[in-house]
């Protein structure tokens, strides 16, 4: 790979199993270090942990917004290690301190600037896998092979999970660059049909962060002007804290919160909320409607000088398209949860690194006492 970053390849060996970190050193630029963990250079891309019972746990440090990045990771590094990618158990990992540094989705970055490394990753990893079994049945390299996660002697049939050499390969110095298979060989790249997600997202159970709960656990409806720019004209938290399930209601600079028991009540809430309560006010040159929009439209059209030859077929017809608003399907949320000097954030968000930088900067909460607790799932990206 024509690159000047130089990558690596970590191993350790926990109590689950094995753990193999892979990432890049010496690619962050000097103006983020604010939202970085701590003063290392190195960035863990992706994790890889075999559990003493041969499952593979792939935890990546990008959100899946729709795209089918599980899916296309979890293939480029089973293509190359000889797993199947249905073997694959997906897991955000957990942004802390002294966890992977700077998690960010973007760009479409996540397969395309990623392909080769994580091939080369699962390369490595398998590369291991032949040497350690090698030393263990004592046979050349031309008797090894690998399938599904297992490793099998050709000349005895005898076969093991990839699990079994755990403690070998925690031992050794891994690959950063071993060759790749050619195209021909492929058996799942460009081949494997399944998208990894569908069950949990056919059924349900699919976690977002809005569906995050916690003993205890208030939930704050935010009411903000209808325009932008607009400002409060007058609010009665009084007569918001009357409104059924309403606990508490409170004044920001730019919005109102109510808060509620639930998140059904925080619905219901906002439908009973009058104009005597909450209201706003814009300013004159916000004071903007579709109707008035459109027939600005339709003044500036009519002076339009069009330069039409006579005999020429003239055809006329008006189309409106409304401002699309360029949000996601899932509702906006956040979650907090303050205890023990420590602060846990689950946030929908595209860059889990700097919410971790925006929190400890807006709090005297410990750098390494914050863990943003990423989604696996984003109903919708649109840079948020």
């Amino acid at each position: 790979m024509k690159s000047s970053r130089r990558y690596f390849i970590k191993t350790s060996l926990k109590m689950s199993g094995l753990l193999l970190t892979y990432g890049t050193v010496g690619c962050i630029r000097s103006e983020t270090r604010d939202d970085l963990a701590d003063d290392s250079n190195d960035i863990d891309l992706f994790r890889l942990r075999i559990t003493t019972n041969n499952k593979f746990y792939l935890i990546f440090d990008n959100v899946e917004m729709g795209q089918g990045i599980l899916t296309g990771q979890a293939t480029l590094f089973g293509e190359e290690a000889d797993i199947s990618p249905e073997q694959f158990i997906m897991k955000a990992a957990k942004t802390t301190a002294n966890g992977m540094r700077m998690q960010m989705t973007g760009g479409s970055t996540s397969i395309a600037k990623r392909h080769e490394i994580i091939r080369k990753a699962g390369a490595g990893y398998r590369a291991a896998i032949v040497k350690a079994a090698q030393a263990h049945w004592h046979t050349p390299k031309e008797n090894i092979s690998t399938e599904n996660g297992l490793v099998f002697n050709k000349k005895t049939r005898a076969s093991l999970p990839y699990s079994h050499f755990n403690k070998d390969i925690a031992k050794m110095e891994l690959e950063s660059d071993p060759p790749l298979k050619l195209a021909k060989d492929f058996k799942y790249i460009g081949k494997f049909d399944q998208a990894l997600d569908s069950y949990e997202k056919c059924t349900g159970s699919s976690s977002f962060c809005i569906d995050q709960e916690l003993p205890n656990l208030q939930i704050a409806t935010v009411f903000q002007s209808p325009v932008f720019g607009g400002v409060l004209k007058k609010v009665d938290l009084s007569g918001l804290k009357k409104l059924p399930g309403v606990s508490d209601a409170m004044v920001f600079d730019d919005c109102v919160a109510v808060v509620c028991r639930s998140y059904w009540q925080c619905l219901k809430v906002r439908k009973l909320v009058t104009k005597e309560m909450l209201e706003w006010e814009a300013k004159d040159h916000l004071r903007v409607n579709t109707a008035q929009m459109q027939s600005e439209y339709r003044e500036r059209l009519e002076k339009v000088e069009l330069n039409l030859e006579e005999g020429e077929i003239h055809l006329n017809s008006e189309y409106y398209f409304p401002f699309l608003a360029h949000a996601t399907l899932e509702p906006q949320s956040c979650t907090v949860h303050y205890h023990d000097n420590k602060l846990e954030i689950w946030a929908p968000s595209q860059n889990p690194s700097s919410v971790l930088g925006l929190a400890y900067k807006l709090t005297d909460v410990p750098r390494e006492n914050i863990s943003i607790h990423a989604p696996k799932f984003l109903g919708g990206g649109f840079g948020r």
